[in-house]
């Protein structure tokens, strides 16, 4: 008999769980999300390997995820100003969000909460919030140390 240990088929099912709850979450989403994930062979492989690993998942779970990669030395690196590897960058023609590192554990929430805002074009910031932003009119000052 060929069977497969418990471990694996726990894994198994647990990812399978995990698919159906990322399709079940994703179903609706209005808009497409490209993400652009920077990558150098050699530096930090075992994040980029994560990184792609759970952006892989996400595309499979929605059509409206899409991802383009580039190695760090591609003259898109040098246009979106990154310089490090892995370097995630989130709709980055309708927002300035990059991800540094690989969003694993308990930042892979935060990663699908953020591809969900994108995906909906939506922060869930209330009114009042919304006007507050607004009247910033400069990012913070950084503090010379």
């Amino acid at each position: 008999m060929d069977e497969q240990p418990k471990d694996a088929q726990a894994e198994r099912a647990a990812m399978e769980q995990l698919q159906a709850q990322l399709k079940s979450i994703f179903k609706n989403l209005p808009h497409e999300v490209p993400l652009i994930l920077f990558t150098q062979p050699g530096k930090n492989d075992l994040f980029s390997a994560a990184c792609r690993f759970l952006v892989r998942g996400v595309r499979e779970a929605t059509p409206r995820v899409t991802l383009r990669e580039y190695d760090l030395k591609h003259p898109m690196a040098k246009k979106m100003g990154v310089n490090r590897a892995p370097t995630l960058l989130l709709d980055p023609e309708r927002y300035k969000v990059r991800w540094l590192g690989a969003p694993i554990g308990e930042e892979a929430r935060t990663f699908v909460e953020a591809v969900l805002m994108m995906g909906n074009r939506s922060s869930g910031l209330s009114q009042e919030s919304l006007k507050v932003l607004k009247k910033i009119a400069s990012p913070p000052r950084r503090r010379q140390a």
